[in-house]
């Protein structure tokens, strides 16, 4: 299947622009390192809905040889997330986890075709994230989790400058212009889009669920599009937990946010399966 996604996948997608704006905290809870808070696209044509829990908690079994250097290619589409149209202008950088501002990338540039498809180099043990930026858009960061192979990932959603602060200043959120922003998705063991994950970090900022493309401040868990996130991140370095309701830990990863930057990320279990060819 490959680029020849439905273009259902991306309208599912396109539900993060309404759940930017919900409010809330998070924080760890004194004396532990637990984290409590009040609160990809696949080359599937249907992603469906993310209930395979099986894998939670083991040791992929997937063999990635005696080079842990081996190349492979992740392709990834950037699409405006209030058209969904591609983004043909969008340049991508590949940077080093603990490159802060990108200043020695690893790969300079990147374009991406008149679809908004990029095809990225990279090894099976990369460790960092791919820097997306476009004359029109917030700028973006994809952090990239472990588990790396040759696979066509779920759709990026990136928001125009002016789309941005005309939606921020429609819910009543100020944006600090000191923080940044994470969206996160949660998979499941099958690469299915996952409900049922409640998001924490350890920075604070506000928080969001959406069900059904809008928001609600009663969710404390994702649908099942598996998104949610936070706006007004302080600067600097967050560590983000996705949960099952009886705490169960999926996925955690840390990110370095940036003022006025949107960070994303897909949170899968350690052994889940890679989407179908």
């Amino acid at each position: 299947m490959g680029r020849g996604h439905d273009e259902s996948i991306a309208r599912r997608a396109a539900g993060l622009c309404v759940g930017l704006f919900l409010l809330g905290c998070t924080e760890f809870e004194p004396g532990t390192d637990e984290l409590t808070g009040t609160t990809e696209v696949t080359d599937q044509l249907t992603p469906g809905v993310g209930r395979d829990w099986s894998c939670v908690g083991s040791v992929p079994t997937r063999s990635f040889g005696t080079d842990p250097g081996a190349a492979i290619t992740y392709t990834v589409r950037a699409i405006d997330i209030g058209t969904l149209d591609p983004i043909p202008d969008m340049t991508v950088r590949v940077c080093a986890l603990t490159d802060v501002e990108c200043d020695m990338p690893v790969i300079d540039r990147l374009e991406v075709d008149a679809q908004g498809w990029v095809d990225v180099p990279l090894t099976e043990n990369f460790s960092g994230y791919l820097e997306l930026e476009s004359p029109t858009t917030v700028p973006g960061s994809l952090y990239l989790g472990g588990g790396l192979r040759t696979m066509t990932e779920f759709p990026l959603l990136m928001i125009t400058v002016p789309a941005f602060q005309g939606l921020m200043a429609a819910v009543g959120v100020t944006e600090d212009p000191a923080a940044g922003h994470v969206s996160i998705r949660t998979f499941d063991c099958q690469s299915d889009t996952a409900p049922g994950a409640t998001l924490s970090n350890n920075t604070g900022g506000v928080p969001f669920y959406f069900t059904n493309g809008l928001p609600d401040i009663t969710l404390r868990e994702t649908d099942d599009d598996g998104l949610g996130g936070y706006v007004n991140v302080p600067a600097g370095v967050t560590a983000v937990q996705s949960r099952l309701a009886d705490g169960t830990l999926v996925d955690r990863r840390s990110f370095i946010v940036r003022p006025g930057w949107f960070v994303s990320s897909f949170m899968r279990p350690a052994g889940f399966q890679p989407p179908a060819p």
